[in-house]
């Protein structure tokens, strides 16, 4: 029989979620048993003693609990897969999201050992879970633990767009529930924003891949003064519910030889929220840049740092060069590398923050430094 410790939770724990409601203390003990050094569990309860469908497992050395994990994880207590990962004694660090990562576009035949298998090249994997319906039905979105967030940056810069199983997968910082907008799985929606395709698909075209998906309302392609199409457009449902499945069926999809683009359709309010957040923080101001460099020559250069988002050289009405630009980068470590790296060279660099964005949306110059400074 397992020895229940007298203080606490010991040092060597680990964290056990997702158990069926009827997993008890006692069967835990039983299927932990045969791990040496194992010495109790611990399944967390309300105040009516139903269970919270999570607990702890204690060891009495790192070792076992280690060799647990990876034998036990992802396996089936009572018909419903669990997790396990190291119990983190740091409240601040779990409230904050440190290490985390979030992570959707993904297949149907994704679940958490596999999610697990393609983030750990990119460092130590804590923890990985698919969201999934009632039925058991992948939500196409989930979450990654890793021990550190130089690991989860990692993760983000290689893994993000990314293809597994023909769907380029969306790797972003998990952002406490607190501090984001609402997500797509919690928003209800008809209207759908599609880009990304060539300009002789017709409105026709689209109408036919898309109505299999349920009643449309109504179908735009945006198009130039000369009536040329710009390569986007609306699809708007009836259904809250089509519009979902349209989006997670068609995202990703190839039709000729671009690849679809498929997201809710945001609000203007919105979308002046996530510009916000955007350059918020991960916005590099760069000066002393030479006449004869381009965007794409400018973008080049700063993606040693990370994964940059957009790079402008700011021109005057001739389309020369001011001597000077933006970069925006996809996380706040990318763009402190390009300071780090960088700023000892002929270019000048400073982070742009929320107070160096200009009324248009676009990061405005820092003052000058003085010559004396």
């Amino acid at each position: 029989m397992a020895q229940t410790p007298s203080l606490g939770v010991p040092t060597h724990s680990l964290y056990v979620g997702d158990l069926h409601p009827d997993v008890t203390e006692t069967q835990l003990n039983v299927v932990f048993s045969s791990f040496a050094n194992f010495l109790s569990s611990v399944v967390r309860r309300d105040c009516f003693g139903r269970s919270l469908c999570h607990g702890f497992l204690n060891f009495r050395t790192s070792q076992s609990a280690q060799l647990a994990m990876e034998s036990m994880n992802h396996t089936p207590i009572n018909g419903k897969v669990i997790r396990l990962m190291w119990y983190e004694h740091n409240p601040e660090a779990r409230r904050r999201g440190i290490g985390n990562v979030f992570v959707k576009n993904l297949d149907d035949s994704i679940d958490d050992k596999k999610l697990h298998m393609i983030f750990a090249n990119c460092g130590l994997v804590l923890s990985c879970k698919v969201a999934v319906s009632e039925d058991g039905r992948s939500k196409h979105y989930g979450y990654v633990q890793f021990d550190s967030e130089t690991s989860a940056q990692n993760a983000i810069q290689k893994l993000n767009g990314y293809k597994v199983y023909g769907k380029a997968l969306y790797v972003t910082s998990f952002v406490p529930k607190g501090q984001r907008m609402l997500t797509d799985d919690e928003a209800k929606y008809t209207n759908l924003y599609v880009k990304n395709f060539e300009k002789h698909v017709t409105e026709e075209k689209l109408s036919e891949m898309f109505s299999k998906f349920g009643k449309i309302t109504s179908l735009l392609i945006s198009k130039d003064s000369d009536g040329v199409s710009k390569g986007f457009g609306f699809v708007n449902f009836e259904n809250p519910d089509s519009a979902k499945q349209a989006k997670e069926s068609m995202n990703g999809v190839q039709l000729g030889s671009k690849i679809l683009y498929v997201s809710r359709a945001q609000s203007k309010s919105e979308r002046q929220q996530e510009q916000t957040k955007r350059t918020k923080g991960v916005n590099v101001y760069v000066k002393n840049i030479g006449d004869s460099v381009n965007d794409d020559q400018f973008r080049m250069y700063f993606s040693q740092c990370g994964r940059v988002i957009s790079a402008k050289i700011m021109r005057d009405t001739r389309g020369i060069s001011k001597g000077f630009g933006f970069v925006s980068f996809s996380s706040t470590p990318e763009a402190n590398k390009a300071i780090t790296l960088l700023g000892g060279k002929k270019l000048f660099v400073n982070v742009i923050t929320s107070e160096h964005i200009g009324p248009s949306g676009l990061p405005s110059p820092p003052a000058p430094i003085p010559n004396n400074a």
